[in-house]
């Protein structure tokens, strides 16, 4: 018997954006006298977007809790379904009770109707939905101990922060210096939007962690007249670990994302990079020294889309978040119909089909809760369309080019297969270096195999022992490091500290599938929601 209760009708989900749940929660007698309380809740997201029978599914499925209220153990857990003709004989229940004259009640059934049908085709016309506001963080981010300066051989300054170990370590410190990509800054190592973010985990096992920002990123470097590429960025990473290697006088584990990985490739294989003087070892996030874009992305190298945009909106700057003016309007009503895969990734933030348009979908968006969602418009900067031209042509040659559109490894020219690459010596100088490379498998940007091939020819001409790789099964791009999930056990923080302690604890070369040799492994990851 039903005591009491509450029902919930399209509460906001903050696990996953654009998704709202229909809850019901009551307290009730079981047959033996006991206590139980019942939650149970249906999901309406976009994955029901032009769909009449995934809409049905959703608005139909219950998932179902029961605890008993002495002791909030689990009596048990299933799954409801609501068949249409029991559907048919709720509808008929449906009164209006209280004050109020037959015209009145009939308003409040119609308001009622009309809020449940509006909700509905939110989801069913995802793609025309409303624009989601943006808003910014609310939570703590580490405070960086200090901050200084670098300066680049070319003279582009750069900021460094600097975290040091949380508590009182009881071992020797070690540093590590975290390098993201491009069009963002190093909050995606200390996100305030995620219950723990990859600077907490490393300084909380003891790591002293300097992060730097390249001149493409979140930086108004990336808006300098001389329009940077990645290949330019490598200078900022040399700069940076020339900096942080006196200062510590002892080599740095580095941990480096996407353009950033691109960066410190350009820079060790060109030599601007003394990697065997300052590196100890290396975690790399999704790129290194193979661009392989994804399926949308491969198309857009065929088309002159940063040349077209420059011509459109009159400017050599293309920023992440909405802009003023009819174009750019245009443009962002225009990319409610970019593909993006399934239509799970469907989603009514403007930034989010911006930052897709530039470098392809960077996450799933199941792996991210709302609130870091809708603060993307403080994540993301812009790119010149320079920058993003170099790494279309990156893209469309599947190799690292210098800024003149030069390959930088000379066994891969423009067009070569690995296999029929000869030794190249620029990799002798990432000899004795050991190296995890690790991609999401649903990675859209860069597809998981921008790192397999990466590691296969690493693992060709120097010794295979000093290479790992790892696919994180239900990954995207960024969301690898931007994730609620990221800390849990298994994941991606765990799986970079576990090498980093590897090669920086116990000296040993790589942590391997049991913890003792290197090879590849594929991990399951769960999901924010």
């Amino acid at each position: 018997m039903v005591t009491r209760g509450r029902f919930g009708l399209f509460t906001l989900d903050n696990r996953k954006s654009d998704t709202r749940n229909l809850t019901y929660e009551f307290d009730m007698h079981g047959t033996d006298g006991s206590q139980l309380h019942f939650y149970g809740y249906k999901v309406v997201d976009n994955g029901a977007t032009f769909s009449v029978s995934d809409m049905w599914r959703e608005t139909s499925t219950l998932f179902v809790t029961i605890t008993r209220v002495d002791d909030q153990s689990i009596a048990g857990r299933g799954v409801l379904r609501l068949k249409k003709r029991d559907f048919l004989t709720q509808l008929r229940s449906v009164d209006v009770h209280g004050e109020g004259n037959a015209l009145e009640k009939i308003g409040l059934a119609a308001s009622f109707i009309s809020y449940f049908a509006k909700n509905l085709s939110r989801a069913f016309f995802a793609p025309f939905a409303p624009f989601t506001p943006e808003s910014p963080g609310a939570g703590v981010r580490p405070t960086p101990s200090q901050s200084f300066v670098v300066k680049a051989a070319d003279g582009v300054v750069s900021r460094i922060n600097v975290y040091e170990p949380i508590g009182t370590p009881l071992r020797h410190v070690y540093n590590a210096l975290l390098v993201p990509g491009a069009s963002v800054d190093d909050r995606i190592f200390t996100l305030d939007t995620i219950p723990t973010n990859a600077v907490e985990y490393l300084t909380r096992a003891g790591y002293r962690c300097f992060t730097l920002v390249i001149r493409t990123g979140l930086t108004p470097n990336a808006n300098d007249p001389h329009n940077w590429t990645m290949y330019d960025a490598r200078l900022d990473v040399a700069a940076a670990l020339a900096e942080v290697y006196s200062r510590v006088n002892e080599k740095v584990y580095v941990v480096a994302h996407c353009v950033g990985a691109g960066a410190l490739a350009s820079g060790i294989l060109d030599g601007t990079i003394d990697a065997q003087q300052q590196i100890r070892g290396m975690s790399i996030s999704n790129l290194f020294m193979h661009p392989l874009v994804g399926t949308i992305n491969r198309g857009k190298t065929h088309v002159p889309l940063p040349e077209i945009y420059r011509l459109a909106t009159g400017t050599d700057w293309f920023d992440c978040s909405p802009q003023p003016g009819f174009m750019q309007r245009l443009l962002d009503h225009a990319l409610r119909i970019y593909p993006v895969g399934a239509r799970e990734e469907i989603c009514s933030s403007p930034v989010c089909h911006r930052t897709h348009l530039a470098y392809g979908r960077l996450w799933n968006h199941r792996n991210l809760n709302v609130a870091t969602h809708n603060a993307m418009g403080s994540l993301f900067g812009g790119a010149k369309v320079k920058t993003l031209e170099h790494l279309s042509q990156m893209g469309k040659h599947e190799a690292l080019l210098t800024s003149d559109l030069t390959p930088i490894l000379a066994s891969h020219p423009v067009g070569s297969a690995l296999e029929d690459a000869p030794q190249d010596p620029a990799l002798e100088r990432l000899r004795g270096i050991p190296t995890f490379l690790f991609s999401g498998s649903d990675n859209q940007a860069f597809r998981a195999e921008s790192t397999d091939r990466s590691y296969q020819m690493l693992r060709a001409q120097l010794d295979p022992n000093d290479y790992e790789r790892v696919v994180f099964v239900g990954r995207g791009h960024l969301d690898c490091w931007m994730s609620p999930t990221a800390a849990d056990d298994g994941d991606v923080f765990a799986t970079v500290l576990a090498h980093a302690d590897a090669i920086c604890r116990r000296g040993a070369r790589g942590t391997g599938a049991e913890g003792g040799s290197a090879g590849q492994r594929i991990m399951q990851c769960a999901a924010a929601a």
